[in-house]
């Protein structure tokens, strides 16, 4: 069986970059959900921004720490768009052209020093809320992307512990920059994602979980600390079609069956207002 490489698309790694800044807020939340009640408006902008095709390889690289200017990716757009909009799932992108999801592009972008030390000054959620207006920017100029949320009726999920829980996830204590690196999924032809935690904190499991199924998820755990925990699942949307391992043979259980088996946690499909984002217009980048 041969083993499929860690970095296999945008939709594994958006939060890889900045596991300590995700946050574990739904994805049905406006272009800054982080600021909650903050009166703090979001201002700045990139000063210089490189973009060009590329087509070597299939792994995606991506940096987007918050507290710094510097954006570097090297992947299919529509992963920029889910970036910029906070967004975890395509199923909540529409109308977007098939280029969007298949050229690939390098994007470097760069502010000035002073930028970098007015995000260093700021808050974990102002700084993160910064980044993303930057790229909304940055999609406005460069592919002159014009974008509208509308609410709808739609399919979400609850989740919830069981008794089984406690005894499946292990509370852990000390440093998370330790154990975040144990946080990302591994992925093996034909079987599934494979997380193993020494310790990742909930939000970025419950992350991963919307991000699989492409919906909103209403967190009603409680769980708020970091957690050990052997996690192994079939996924769903966290690769695209081509990447998709084939045939069936010792395939992992899917998502709400493994999270009831291995971990204790319950998915109850029920509905409820989800914020879905309609592409009105965009176009291939300006040049640099």
């Amino acid at each position: 069986m041969s083993a499929v490489p860690e970095l296999v698309g945008w939709r594994t790694i958006l939060c890889a970059a900045s596991l300590l800044f995700c946050q574990s807020t739904s994805v049905n939340s406006p272009v800054t959900p982080e600021l909650g009640t903050s009166t703090y408006h979001p201002h700045l902008a990139f000063d210089v921004a490189s973009i060009r095709e590329y087509r070597r390889g299939d792994g995606t690289a991506y940096a987007n720490m918050p507290h710094n200017s510097l954006y570097h990716s090297e992947g299919e757009l529509i992963g920029l768009i889910l970036d910029a909009y906070d967004l975890n799932a395509t199923q909540l992108l529409e109308d977007l052209p098939g280029w969007a999801d298949t050229t690939r592009y390098t994007i470097t972008a760069k502010s000035d020093p002073s930028t970098d030390e007015a995000l260093a000054k700021l808050g974990d959620s102002e700084a993160s809320a910064e980044k993303h207006h930057m790229l909304q920017l940055l999609l406005a100029e460069r592919f002159h992307l014009q974008i509208h949320p509308e609410v709808r009726t739609a399919k979400t999920y609850e989740l919830i512990t069981t008794p089984r829980t406690a005894t499946l996830m292990t509370p852990v204590h000390g440093d998370v920059a330790k154990t975040v690196s144990t946080c990302s999924p591994h992925f093996s032809r034909g079987k599934g994602a494979d997380v193993d935690s020494k310790g990742c904190p909930f939000h970025i499991l419950f992350s991963t979980l919307q991000l699989d199924l492409g919906t909103v998820i209403l967190d009603r755990t409680g769980m708020t600390g970091m957690y050990a925990y052997h996690l192994m699942w079939w996924p769903q949307l966290m690769w695209s079609p081509t990447q998709l391992p084939q045939g069936d043979e010792d395939r992992y259980p899917a998502l709400t069956d493994a999270l009831r088996e291995q971990l204790g946690l319950e998915l109850k499909q029920t509905k409820g207002p989800v914020t879905f984002w309609v592409v009105d217009h965009i176009e291939r980048p300006t040049p640099n």
